[in-house]
């Protein structure tokens, strides 16, 4: 190749690579300012296509159409920088406003005083062909006008340039290709400086295009290796105004395609990420569950350090300055506590009720009994005074039932509501001794737990739960308890093993969301075993490998 062409394949191929970046930007015209970088880029595909022809053109008055357009053609890149800059960083209205318009003169200007040079000679007095290093070349006669124009030119594209580096500063979601962009103009305005100040052992040729060829690659890698335009900063400045970090709920802003732009300190606590890793994160894939951002009354649960948490969900659009919805907020309510206290109200209103019911009738129906009886038995007769007796006892061991079943409740709610759970490293073996000793059930229990086994979670309720178990293990399968150890990576499972199940209408009362008229637990032992599960953030389980095993966190989470 001769050394004189190069600068026309490096024009050629800046052109090349600017015309398909341009193409390539098409896909995403829908998005803001995609579409002002396509006409940024196709400009800049013009001027280098141009500059690489002029090289080889040495006709004068072909010569000045070629610059005309080349001039042009770079005034409408440096105005359509600006208003991707402006549009791209979520400052779009400012295009639409009159003072941007008045730039949108700049190329028109710029074109129309250079066709008519020739008549006022406002851009430059002379204009020679000159040869340079075998290629032609234009020299011009500087003058206050045209200085003025390319100043102008430059100030422009610097202030696109300025207005990426705010972006950058400002939100770190977009750093890698605000920067990517604005660093992307240093070649070429290194080199439109040197040109201009006849830098250079050849200052008469234009290596523009030649300094366009890195600006092309890193605008490729922040087009083509980013999500550039799958995240942009207009959805988080349309949001700007919502502090987040002053909620105490957690808070996380998807933009159109549901993916993370933002959130809060509350949310990366109560999903267990850091905010960088949830950044650009599908909303669904954060949380763990579908979300319907449409829905106005949805809830999730998840699990916040090893505990089980219902989250309610509340969306709200966020628009731009045209209407557009652009992002979402979707706030996350805490209502676990209420959720509880309605579950536990329903349970404890049903078991109750339906104890309440069925126990008094006992205790009435022998009360009355016995009352017909000590008539009979003021007769002297011993049998019927037995009866009476029998009858007495049987009423009276009902009504303490339903005293211990009222006091169960109220123990259930002090336990179940405590606010000072502990994460202690503790021995399953001492914990299941202690539920074994506080249950004194009238059934063998074989304990089978190595003593090494330590987990971290409050071994009081732990403790509780494992003796809930053990009581209606005892209550309704009339066996005896062997109680093993599954040991897996993340967890203990304490088994609880028995000859026979437990009965299905308990284990499906449990296992529900909620009792049923038709579904519900005859007592509150099993209900205390799972409040506790979700609290220590356990897993209970039935049938799988046991009668009941209860799977803890070997580090508490």
């Amino acid at each position: 190749m001769s050394p004189a062409l190069w600068p026309v394949v490096a024009a050629a191929v800046a052109a090349l690579g600017s015309a398909f970046l341009a193409t390539v930007l098409l896909a995403y015209r829908e998005k803001p300012g995609a579409t002002w970088l396509a006409v940024t880029l196709s400009s800049q595909a013009v001027f280098c296509a141009t500059t690489g022809v002029g090289y080889l053109v040495s006709d004068p008055p072909t010569r000045l159409l070629l610059e005309t357009t080349v001039w042009t053609a770079l005034a409408i890149q440096v105005v359509s920088f600006l208003a991707f800059t402006l549009s791209y960083s979520g400052r779009e209205h400012l295009v639409d406003t009159r003072t941007f318009h008045v730039v949108f003169l700049f190329p028109v200007v710029t074109g129309g005083l250079m066709l008519t040079n020739p008549y006022h000679h406002l851009i430059w007095p002379a204009f020679r062909v000159v040869p340079t290093a075998g290629l032609s070349t234009v020299v011009y006669t500087p003058v206050p006008v045209g200085v003025a124009l390319v100043v102008l030119g430059i100030f422009i594209a610097a202030t696109g340039a300025l207005v990426l580096v705010d972006t950058a500063v400002s939100y770190s979601l977009y750093r890698v290709e605000a920067i990517a962009i604005a660093l992307s103009t240093i070649p070429p305005g290194i080199a439109e400086v040197a040109w201009l100040l006849s830098l250079g052992p050849y200052p008469q040729l234009n290596l523009v295009p030649l300094a366009f060829i890195p600006h092309i690659l890193v605008d490729g890698y922040a087009v083509l290796g980013t999500d550039m335009f799958e995240f942009n900063p207009t959805t988080r400045r349309v949001v700007d105004n919502t502090q987040l970090d002053h909620l105490e709920s957690p808070v996380v802003v998807v933009n159109r395609d549901r993916r993370v732009i933002n959130l809060n300190a509350a949310a990366t606590a109560v999903f267990g990420v850091a905010e960088s890793a949830a950044l650009k994160r599908d909303l669904d894939e954060l949380v763990g569950t579908a979300v319907d951002l449409d829905a106005t009354d949805q809830t999730i649960s998840t699990r916040v350090d090893g505990s089980l948490q219902y989250l309610a969900i509340t969306p709200s659009e966020h628009t731009d300055p045209s209407g557009t919805v652009v992002a979402h907020s979707v706030v996350f309510q805490d209502i676990t506590a209420q959720r509880r206290r309605e579950q536990r109200l329903d349970v404890l209103n049903r078991v109750l009720r339906h104890n309440i019911r069925n126990d008094l009738n006992v205790v009435v129906g022998n009360l009355e009994l016995a009352r017909s009886e000590t008539s009979v038995s003021a007769d002297g007769g011993q049998h019927a005074r037995t009866q009476r007796d029998d009858r007495l006892a049987t009423a009276e061991r009902y009504a303490s039932g339903l005293l211990e079943l009222a006091e169960d409740a109220r123990t259930i709610d002090r336990v179940v509501d405590r606010t000072d759970v502990t994460r202690d490293a503790v021995s399953l073996r001492r914990v299941v001794d202690a539920a074994v000793a506080d249950a004194d059930v009238d059934r063998t229990v074989t304990v089978e737990v190595d003593e090494d086994a330590v987990a971290r979670t409050d071994p009081d309720l732990l403790s509780t739960m494992a003796a809930r178990l053990l009581l209606a293990l005892a209550e309704y399968t009339d066996c005896d308890v062997d109680v093993r150890l599954d040991v897996t990576d993340d967890a203990y499972g304490l088994q609880f093993h028995t000859a026979t199940p437990l009965p299905s209408h308990e284990v499906d009362a449990v296992t529900a969301e909620s009792e049923t008229a038709l579904n519900h637990a005859s007592s509150l032992d099993l209900w205390m075993v799972r409040w506790g599960a979700e609290i220590l953030g356990c897993e209970l389980l039935f049938g799988e490998g046991a009668t009941a095993t209860v799977r803890v966190p070997r580090d508490g989470a």
